[in-house]
C-alpha cells in the first residue's frame, strides 16, 4: 500500500481501477492458497476507500477525480469523467463529513464479503446518478437501469 501512494505521488500511476475478482469466502477457503481464485472484491470498495484518502489528505479531491474518473475515460476513449456537454452525466454525490463502516452484508455483489469489513471509511456516498438520472441514494437502488456499451470515441 505504501509503494502504491508513493508511486501515486510521484506521478507514475496513469488510473485506479479493480479487477473485481467476486469469489465467495467459501471458494477463497476451499483449497490451498495456489488454487484459491486470484484477487479480492473491489467493486463495493474502490471508490469509498478513494474518498477516504482524499479526505484523510492522502491525495487530494482533484487526484481522485483524475485517476479514477477522468484518466480511465481519457485512456478508453469515453465521454465520461468529466461535467460537460456531451458527457454522460454519471456522477456520485458524495458526502465529506459522513462515513460508513463496511460490513460483509453490505457487500451487494457475487462474493459477499470485503477484504474492509470492519474498516470505517470517512465521506460517505449520498447519491448515484447514471446519465443524469439519480438511480440509488444511501446505498440502495431505486432504479434499475442498466450499463450500455460505448464505443471509444475516435
Amino acid at each position: 500500500r505504501n509503494d502504491m501512494w508513493e508511486a501515486v505521488d510521484r506521478g507514475r500511476f496513469s488510473h485506479f481501477s479493480t479487477d473485481h475478482a467476486p469469489s465467495t469466502a467459501g471458494q477463497k477457503n476451499a483449497s490451498g492458497f495456489w488454487d484459491a481464485p486470484f484477487g479480492l472484491p473491489g467493486l463495493d470498495t474502490t471508490l469509498p476507500y478513494l474518498i477516504d484518502a482524499a479526505l484523510s489528505g492522502r491525495i487530494t479531491m482533484s487526484d481522485l477525480v483524475r485517476l479514477y474518473s477522468t484518466a480511465p475515460a481519457r485512456r478508453y476513449r469515453l465521454p465520461k469523467g468529466v461535467i460537460a456537454e456531451g458527457a454522460d452525466a454519471d456522477i456520485v454525490l458524495v458526502d465529506p463529513n459522513g462515513s460508513w463502516t463496511v460490513g460483509d452484508s453490505d457487500i451487494i455483489s457475487k462474493a459477499g464479503w470485503s477484504p474492509f469489513s470492519g474498516r470505517t471509511f470517512q465521506g460517505r456516498i449520498v447519491a448515484t446518478y447514471l446519465r443524469g438520472v439519480e438511480v440509488g441514494r444511501h446505498g440502495e437502488s431505486h432504479d434499475l437501469r442498466t450499463g450500455r456499451f460505448i464505443s471509444p470515441v475516435s
